[in-house]
């Protein structure tokens, strides 16, 4: 395990020298930007423990930065380059949405009609009612279909699209070996429930309602890809697949410290997942809908279209969903629309963009947590973080603080726990004398055993504890320190700082 470790932590040195970048600053604020996430993103990909990472970011319609940090292949050694490509997974289904919304502009589909009127060969019928499935519930995850069975994967090639959802619908029943009911979980527009089978559904609808005739994925690749100029990004066919392309990260498990390459998987949900992409060619498509359905001046949907898209629908998650597109933070400068995408099981990547401020990011990542079946960690935080720093640029663009290592920053957030917990968890009213607290941070040592991330800096902790001990009993001014030009990290850090050292430790 310990040798896992240093190599994840080999990955820093790669970082810094053997990755390709490429940059475009539009401002002061976007350079900012840009060095903030070069300090950031390889400290969430270490205390993530991913093998390799690629990030592209875009504002005003054009690639802003885009990076590769660490590895494609840990056994070639060979490097993630802004070029690698991911298996997007679930980032799949916003160009399914697209390719629908193409269709209902040009009559072919209609958002509020039964997907029955389209379907040939089989019809989808929810059984809990009360009344037909339309395209707009496909799209809202809102048709009652479940995503508990994932038994559509193999280590082999599968069904094509059609035969898939025919086999599907034409059971009965369909239960799992608990006995419980997989296939329908609510009636029709009740509530929202993720789902690969009914954006399959949807990808179903595109492929025999367009009028030229063309399989899903080459009418995505037409009407879409081709346009906004993704040679590398691509579904595959859903018979006879090729061989994945050379420029493929390697997946990973991770599980228990180790990094397992994983085999080749196969599933038939195409529209719903089997996407080929790189960061900065996915980006065009979040670029393409913050800027009301154009990229590079080619418009593949009407604004009306894309703002319909982005539009709060049901409840889900923390936010909304739009048309199949995720809402999160609104209400909030931060708030941002985006899609995630898991690939089983060595792959998870993030795609969001911030409306108020144009920009969007593509994360992608060769790694796969096994314990939390393949939910995002470092994508998250450098999503959250994005939205935070942007919010505090604008709130507060003047502010410059202190350049301090990483060491003195989760230092000086361990110091701000420490004395949070003394004088705002124990109410303690008697403050420490600067010999007991020079012992303190002059004492700290890590356990034996404990984490190569382990870092300190007793300066860093002495700061963190004077910032918070006089303070500590009164919450309301705790959480205003915590956003104020006083705090001494930026406050965009804090989400990945507390991670880094496990946790908040109360504070709120």
């Amino acid at each position: 395990m310990r040798g896992t470790w240093l190599l994840i932590a080999s990955v820093m040195a790669l970082s810094a020298s053997g990755a390709t970048a490429q940059q475009t600053a539009d401002g002061p604020s976007d350079g900012r930007l840009v060095a903030a996430l070069e300090e950031f993103v390889p400290r969430a990909m270490r205390w993530d423990g991913a093998p390799g990472l690629t990030i592209a970011v875009g504002r005003h319609g054009k690639l802003l930065w885009e990076r590769g940090y660490g590895w494609a292949d840990l056994a070639k050694k060979t490097a993630m380059t802004p070029a690698t490509v991911t298996r997007a997974g679930s980032m799949s289904k916003t160009y399914t949405a697209t390719a629908a919304m193409q269709l209902v502009e040009r009559g072919a589909l209609g958002l509020d009609q039964p997907v029955n009127q389209y379907l040939r060969d089989f019809k989808v019928v929810n059984p809990l009612g009360p009344r037909e499935i339309t395209v707009r519930d496909l799209m809202t995850h809102s048709s009652g279909l479940s995503e508990t069975d994932a038994r559509y994967a193999d280590l082999a090639p599968t069904q094509t699209i059609h035969d898939y959802l025919a086999s599907v619908f034409a059971r009965a029943e369909d239960r799992g070996p608990d006995g419980k009911y997989l296939r329908w979980i609510s009636k029709v527009g009740e509530n929202a429930s993720y789902s690969n089978i009914g954006i399959t559904l949807l990808g179903h609808l595109v492929e025999i309602t367009n009028t030229e005739h063309l399989s899903y994925s080459e009418y995505v690749r037409k009407n879409i890809q081709q346009p906004l100029g993704m040679q590398a990004t691509f579904f595959p066919p859903d018979h006879d697949e090729p061989a994945q392309p050379n420029s493929l990260s390697t997946g990973y498990a991770l599980i228990g410290g180790m990094l397992l390459p994983v085999p080749r998987l196969w599933v038939p949900v195409h529209p719903a997942g089997t996407l080929y992409a790189t960061a900065a060619q996915h980006l065009r498509l979040v670029l393409t809908l913050l800027s009301g359905g154009s990229y590079g001046g080619q418009a593949i949907l009407s604004r009306s279209s894309a703002e319909q898209m982005l539009a709060p629908t049901v409840p889900f998650l923390t936010g909304h969903l739009g048309l199949v597109w995720m809402l999160d933070h609104q209400g909030k400068p931060n708030a941002y629309f985006g899609h995630a995408g898991a690939y089983m099981f060595g792959w998870t990547n993030t795609g969001a963009g911030f409306p108020r401020y144009d920009l969007g990011v593509v994360i992608t990542v060769n790694r796969w947590p096994m314990q939390t079946y393949g939910q995002s960690r470092a994508e998250n935080l450098i999503v959250e973080f994005i939205g935070n720093w942007l919010a505090n640029e604008e709130a507060s663009p003047r502010i410059d603080r202190p350049a301090h290592s990483w060491a003195w920053k989760r230092s000086y957030a361990i110091g701000m726990i420490m004395a949070h917990s003394y004088h705002g968890l124990l109410q303690a009213k008697t403050q420490l004398t600067a010999r007991q607290l020079q012992a303190m941070a002059r004492g700290g040592l890590v356990r034996p055993g404990g984490s190569p991330k382990a870092q300190w800096d007793p300066d860093g902790f002495r700061a963190g504890w004077e910032d918070l001990a006089a303070i500590a009993t009164d919450s309301e001014a705790v959480k205003g320190f915590l956003k104020s030009p006083a705090l001494k990290v930026h406050p965009a850090e804090l989400d990945l700082l507390f991670a880094d050292v496990g946790g908040r430790g109360g504070l709120p």
